[in-house]
């Protein structure tokens, strides 16, 4: 028996490698993809764009959320860690943040909005700890500085 698709809103972002081979040389070209379940649920492609080389330059994280951002449309984007989309809190703390969006900021409007995420292994070690404490003082304190006073 065949289910329909559970979501059919679903959308999924990826990078893809092509390796095309030649007598002296391997080259690889990338690519950010964007797919969707189609009504039998096999993978259907909507987009497809080239990049210009590989994105993945430092951690994985920042990277997909940048070669995803091509996908999106609208005035507002939430990235958030993949753990985090069912805890409560992240749920309840949305509607406050879009109206930080809405609110009279002189001149500039607010582009990057940084929030600290709940860090579930905070208390299973002293290094847990310590990264715990690092996304408060990198996303609460130093996101928001640059966005203000230092626009």
């Amino acid at each position: 028996m065949k289910f329909p698709c559970l979501n059919e809103a679903l959308r999924v972002a990826f990078i893809h490698v092509e390796e095309t081979i030649t007598t002296d040389k391997v080259s690889r070209e990338f690519y950010s993809k964007l797919v969707k379940a189609d009504i039998h649920g096999k993978d259907q492609e909507i987009y497809s764009i080239k990049l210009p080389g590989d994105p993945k330059l430092g951690e994985g994280k920042p990277e997909n959320q940048n070669h995803a951002i091509i996908f999106t449309r609208g005035e507002a984007i939430q990235t958030i860690d993949m753990n985090q989309d069912n805890y409560l809190e992240e749920a309840m703390k949305m509607r406050n943040l879009l109206e930080e969006f809405r609110r009279d900021h002189g001149i500039r409007h607010p582009t990057i909005l940084g929030v600290r995420e709940h860090v579930f292994t905070g208390s299973v070690s002293s290094l847990a700890w310590f990264m715990s404490n690092q996304e408060t003082s990198f996303v609460t304190l130093g996101q928001r500085v640059l966005a203000y006073p230092l626009k």
